[in-house]
């Protein structure tokens, strides 16, 4: 049986898949936005390694997928989600090195470690909400994702103009921070949603 999108909305794990997907590409779209402002306009870097730079980031996103896309299970999905984004924490802190080539490999390796989130969250989505949400899970998921496309990166350009360029460094470092944590959470619950279900069914049998 399917499950109603009301009734599937009232699960603490749906509620956190639709965070996750929103700070996901909230990050993803910041990172490739406002990184050629900061690196022209505070850092002095000239228009042509700028412009370079922001295409290695959208190149290493796609080199990414291809690449952990083909050794996924091999790694495991939440070993392959929990490297992902502690790369992208890290790599977001690179960016508060105030230099160009810190500029140049912080964008690269964001690319990198972004790449492969999408794909496995929405991949793993049936084993962290079960078969009878799934379909309402996916489309809240997706509605997140268009959600933060304009949201996060609205709210970058808004504290930007308020406190300076620089702040998008702090900001990817936290909203990638918020993005691994609540994936902890998630995985953690879902595990125990999945514990309490084979217990009822070994009850019941």
């Amino acid at each position: 049986n399917t499950a109603s999108p009301a009734a599937t909305l009232r699960l603490p794990i749906v509620l956190l898949g639709i965070t996750l997907f929103l700070l996901y590409t909230g990050v993803e779209t910041t990172a490739g936005q406002w990184s050629f402002s900061l690196f022209t306009e505070e850092r002095s870097m000239s228009l042509y390694l700028a412009g370079i730079s922001t295409s290695i980031y959208w190149g290493m996103l796609t080199l990414g997928r291809i690449l952990f896309g083909a050794v996924a299970n091999r790694i495991g999905i939440n070993r392959l989600l929990r490297y992902s984004m502690a790369g992208a924490v890290l790599s977001a802190a690179l960016f508060l090195i105030p230099t160009p080539s810190a500029g140049i490999i912080s964008l690269a390796l964001m690319g990198l470690s972004l790449s492969a989130i999408f794909p496995t969250l929405m991949s793993d989505t049936p084993n962290r909400v079960g078969a009878a949400h799934v379909s309402s899970a996916i489309g809240f998921q997706t509605g997140a994702s268009s959600l933060g496309l304009a949201l996060l990166p609205g709210v970058a350009g808004v504290l930007a103009a308020r406190l300076g360029l620089e702040v998008i460094g702090f900001y990817l470092v936290l909203a990638s921070s918020l993005m691994l944590i609540t994936n902890e959470v998630a995985i953690h619950l879902a595990h125990r949603n999945r514990m309490s279900a084979d217990s009822l069914v070994n009850s019941g049998s």
